[in-house]
């Protein structure tokens, strides 16, 4: 997306939540779009669990995008395979929930 005019762009996105109502919070009305052709959303994971966020890519025909041009890689090449196919990219860790002695400490915010 970089180097598009994003204010001309229209978005589609979805969040698939795989956990629903276990632990996961994902807060739609953070979706923010940077003019630097980054997005940002709020998750947090209440559970003593790490999570994984996952993009998926798909064209305005709902065909799905392989290796989108201008990707970075974020996990190493040796894992690849066993978390992302040619159009599902791993993101970021989603860390668990602080925690003393194993009894969640949520954070408040």
């Amino acid at each position: 997306m970089k180097g598009l005019g994003l204010a001309t762009l229209q978005f589609k996105w979805t969040v698939k939540e795989l956990a629903p109502n276990h632990g996961l919070g994902v807060d739609a009305g953070s979706l923010k779009f940077h003019a630097d052709g980054t997005f940002s959303i709020e998750v947090k994971n209440a559970y003593l669990r790490s999570l994984g966020a996952f993009a998926q890519f798909f064209n305005e025909k709902g065909e799905q995008i392989k290796n989108p041009a201008g990707w970075e890689e974020k996990l190493p090449e040796f894992m690849r395979s066993w978390f992302e196919t040619d159009s599902k990219k791993f993101i970021t860790p989603v860390s668990a929930v602080n925690s003393e002695m194993g009894m969640p400490m949520p954070t408040v915010s």
